[in-house]
């Protein structure tokens, strides 16, 4: 029961924040359930994958998801992605977690310094199912979405923690596109590095199924909200959850 509950609070806020669902389950079972991080990793990557299925087909429909953006950016972060994988089956389980912990805390600060809070307060136009905003810095954006594939790849996060303050502070996309091309990217990105932690061993099948079944009805109840939900309160909410899940790994981390 506690797995199904953990699977819907992830597709929840995943869905919500675009962030995915990894920055709960990743914390949840290395802390409290005292799974090996490599395998709660593995079990992230192949959970949210279901998670963002749901999540981005509802901002789809919408006409939030910046498609042409996904595909420019998904080119990098599944490379970085792919050998993010590989190289953390080289590296220790507790550098990993201090990892993780200090990546979340470094993209929680960055989202509410004055920039940030400036890019939660953009307004978003929509025309015919398409969004209207200029898009700046697209080189930049695009080389530092390798880096956070490899991160992603690495720590089983699905990306969305580092795509969302790369597309809102340095692409100045508006968040809701953010969320939501974020969405759509989190499950490629997964599926593009999850394969490697199942051939590799670190996947418990059982524990993914359970969390599934969670994130099926979170992600449905969640992307619901996400489109509602004022821009400026889905901000702060991605920068509360990153720096929540930072902490949690760099204080529960043995």
């Amino acid at each position: 029961m506690i797995f199904l509950l953990t699977g819907f609070i992830a597709g929840l806020f995943g869905s919500i924040t675009g962030l995915g669902g990894g920055i709960v389950i990743v914390p949840v079972l290395t802390i409290f359930f005292h799974i090996p991080i490599h395998k709660a990793i593995g079990i992230s990557l192949i959970a949210i994958v279901v998670n963002s299925s749901l999540a981005s087909a509802s901002y789809m429909r919408k006409g939030f998801t910046d498609f042409k953006l996904a595909l420019s950016l998904e080119q990098s972060t599944v490379i970085g992605a792919i050998l993010g994988a590989i190289l953390s089956g080289f590296i220790e389980a507790k550098i990993l977690g201090y990892v993780l912990g200090i990546v979340l805390l470094f993209a929680s600060f960055q989202m509410m310094t004055p920039v940030g809070r400036y890019a939660a307060t953009k307004e978003l136009k929509i025309w015919h199912l398409s969004p209207i905003y200029r898009i700046e810095h697209p080189v930049i954006g695009i080389v530092l979405s390798f880096f956070g594939g490899c991160f992603a790849g690495m720590l089983g996060v699905g990306g969305g923690i580092f795509k969302i303050p790369i597309m809102c502070l340095i692409m100045k996309v508006p968040v809701k596109v953010a969320v939501a091309t974020s969405s759509l990217m989190v499950l490629i990105t997964g599926t593009s590095s999850a394969w490697i932690f199942y051939l590799r061993g670190d996947v418990y099948l059982e524990l993914v199924l359970l969390l599934s079944s969670g994130i099926l009805l979170g992600s449905i109840i969640g992307s619901q909200i996400g489109i509602r939900i004022k821009a400026t309160w889905q901000y702060y909410l991605v920068a509360v959850l990153l720096m929540l899940g930072s902490l949690r790994m760099l204080i529960g981390i043995k």
